[in-house]
């Protein structure tokens, strides 16, 4: 009987899944930060980031740098799976795309939002966007979740 309810939540979370599959994230927002920036009352009393209900995940630890911005999916919330962010950018003066990786946390609970940061030595300058950028959400099998990418990371 056991393994039978287990067959049905594991094909019910699969179902689940597909739907999400290949979706569209509705938006991604860039914008350069500085480390003052995202600096929130709270840290002034305790010294340590304050993030509320945002998840910032940074390509290393400095604070300043561009980040990406956008609404967590319920599919992910809503899962206790390992996901994989894949970050691609193109940069001025460059014909070869950099590509970042980074992992979620397996519990999203309490966050909404994800701030994806390119900071420190992997992005200077304030002034500087990239030509193009893809972002892509996989799960722990490697497949496409969810995808955004700028208008231009098609084009040659």
């Amino acid at each position: 009987m056991m393994s039978k309810l287990i067959v049905l939540l594991v094909h019910s979370f699969i179902l689940v899944l597909c739907a999400y599959a290949n979706s569209d994230l509705k938006s991604v927002s860039l914008r350069y930060y500085k480390t003052s920036d995202l600096t929130r009352l709270p840290e002034y009393f305790t010294g340590k980031e304050f993030s509320g209900n945002t998840l910032f995940i940074r390509s290393n630890e400095d604070r300043d740098g561009l980040y990406f911005s956008f609404r967590i999916p319920v599919a992910l919330v809503t899962s206790q799976e390992k996901f994989q962010v894949e970050l691609s950018i193109l940069r001025k003066g460059n014909s070869e795309n950099e590509t970042f990786s980074f992992s979620l946390p397996t519990n999203l609970k309490d966050k909404k939002e994800i701030f994806l940061g390119l900071t420190g030595s992997d992005w200077l300058l304030a002034n500087d966007k990239p030509i193009a950028w893809r972002l892509i959400i996989k799960n722990s099998l490697g497949s496409t979740l969810f995808l955004k990418k700028s208008f231009l990371w098609d084009h040659e």
